[in-house]
C-alpha cells in the first residue's frame, strides 16, 4: 500500500505535473494541498471517494475548446504516469514497445545486421534534451554534450543550450534514439539534433516553431536529417487538412524526401470521442500518429475524462485522438519508459511517445533503402 509517509519518495522519483495514481484511503487531501507541478505551479487535484483516485492534470499540455489553429501556442503531448496499490518500480517498457513492433526479429536477422540508424539524423522540436545523458552516447570531447547529438539550438530563448527542464524532450529523444542496452531505442546508432521549441518554464508556439523548420530546411543535407519528430500540437481536433504559418516549411521538408511526424493529440476523451487530429499532425504534409498500448498493462484512467477498463498489446489507447482519414499510423505510446531530464529514467504515456517510434523506424527504413537500392525511399 502507498502509505502517506511514502508520497514525497514516490514524487521525487517520477515527473512531478505527470502523475495520476490510486491513493491509500489514509492519504488525506492536506497531504497532497502543497504539490506543485514542474514549473511551480499548483496543481488541482480530484478526489474520489468511490474509487480513491487522484487526478493531478498535465499542466504542460492544457487542452481547452478555445486552442484553434490561428493560435500561437503548442503544448507537448506526453501523458501521465499510472501508479496503482503498490510502490513503483521502473519497467523497460521500450523492451515491450519494440517487441510489438517485431524490432526485435528484425535485429537478430542477420539480413539486416548494422540497420541502426547510422549516419542519418533525425530531428526532434521539443522542450529540449538531456544534454550529457548515456542514452545518447559518450562525450569524448568533454565538451558536455553526448557525442550522437550532434547539433543543438534554443529557438525559444535564441541560445546554444537546449537542456530539457521537463523531461519530455528528452524522453522523446530516447525512444527514437537511445544507445542503453535496456532502454534502447528505435534507432540506437542514428545522430540526434535537438531544437528546443518551449520555454523553460514551459511555453512555446508557432513562431518558435517556424524558426527550428527553417533551420531544418536550410540543413537537411549537411547533417543527412531523415525525419522531424513534434510530439507536440495546439490542441484542437480536425477531421480535414489544416494549414498554418509553418506549412511552407512543412512542404518543403516533403520536398527533400524528409519524414515530418508529429502527434495526433490526447484529447479523445475531451471532444467526446469525435474523429479529428491536433495540428500540425493535421497537416497535409504530417504524419499523424495515434498511441496504442504496447501490452497488458491494465485498467487506467487519464486526466480528461479518458479511461480504459482493460488495455492489451495494440489496443487504441482511450485518449489518442484518430481519425479514419488524417490518421496515418499507430504506434506504442503506453506505458513508455525513456530518458529524463537529469540521467534517469521517466515514464510516460501519449502520442508524444507513439510519435518517435515511427520516426526512429524512418531512419531504419532510409538506411536500409541505401544499402538495398542505392536510394533513399520517396
Amino acid at each position: 500500500m502507498i502509505m502517506t509517509t511514502q508520497i514525497n519518495d514516490i514524487l521525487d522519483s517520477l515527473e512531478p505535473g505527470q502523475l495520476n495514481f490510486t491513493q491509500d484511503p489514509n492519504l488525506t487531501t492536506e497531504t497532497l494541498s502543497s504539490l506543485t507541478d514542474d514549473f511551480g505551479e499548483s496543481l488541482p487535484h480530484n478526489l474520489n471517494p468511490e474509487s480513491k483516485t487522484i487526478v493531478l492534470p498535465i499542466s504542460t499540455s492544457p487542452v481547452s475548446d478555445s486552442l484553434i489553429l490561428d493560435d500561437d501556442k503548442i503544448h507537448p503531448l506526453g501523458e501521465l504516469v499510472n501508479i496503482h496499490y503498490s510502490i513503483p518500480t521502473v519497467s523497460p517498457q521500450l523492451v515491450q514497445s519494440t517487441a510489438l513492433m517485431n524490432l526485435n526479429r528484425f535485429r537478430a536477422d542477420t539480413r539486416f545486421q548494422g540497420i541502426d540508424g547510422s549516419g542519418y539524423s533525425v530531428v526532434v522540436l521539443d522542450t529540449g534534451i538531456d544534454l550529457n545523458h548515456p542514452f545518447f552516447g559518450v562525450d569524448a570531447d568533454n565538451n558536455g554534450v553526448a557525442d550522437r547529438i550532434v547539433y543543438q539550438y534554443d529557438f525559444a530563448n535564441l541560445d546554444n543550450n537546449a537542456s530539457d527542464y521537463s523531461s519530455h524532450g528528452s524522453n522523446v529523444a530516447s525512444i527514437i534514439g537511445s544507445q542503453d542496452s535496456t532502454y534502447r531505442g528505435v534507432a540506437p546508432g542514428v545522430n540526434i539534433i535537438a531544437l528546443k521549441v518551449f520555454t523553460d518554464s514551459g511555453s512555446g508556439s508557432f513562431a518558435f516553431l517556424a524558426n527550428a523548420l527553417q533551420w531544418v530546411v536550410n540543413n537537411t543535407a549537411a547533417y543527412n536529417i531523415v525525419a522531424v519528430n513534434m510530439s507536440l500540437g495546439n490542441g484542437g481536433n480536425y477531421n480535414t487538412n489544416q494549414g498554418s504559418s509553418i506549412s511552407d516549411e512543412l512542404l518543403a521538408l516533403a520536398n527533400k524526401g524528409v519524414a515530418v511526424v508529429s502527434a495526433a493529440g490526447n484529447s479523445f476523451a475531451q471532444y467526446g470521442s469525435a474523429q479529428g487530429v491536433s495540428y500540425p499532425a493535421a497537416d497535409i504534409n504530417s504524419w499523424a500518429v495515434g498511441a496504442v498500448f504496447d501490452a497488458n498493462i491494465g485498467s487506467l484512467s487519464y486526466s480528461g475524462g479518458a479511461t480504459a477498463n482493460s488495455s492489451g498489446a495494440d489496443v487504441i489507447t482511450p485518449f489518442s485522438q484518430r481519425d479514419q482519414n488524417l490518421t496515418t499510423v499507430f504506434a506504442p505510446g503506453a506505458s513508455i519508459a525513456g530518458a529524463s531530464k537529469d540521467g534517469g529514467v521517466a515514464v510516460y504515456h501519449g502520442t508524444s511517445q507513439a510519435t518517435p517510434h515511427v520516426a526512429g523506424a524512418v531512419a531504419l527504413a532510409q538506411q536500409l533503402a541505401v544499402n538495398s537500392l542505392g536510394r533513399k525511399l520517396t
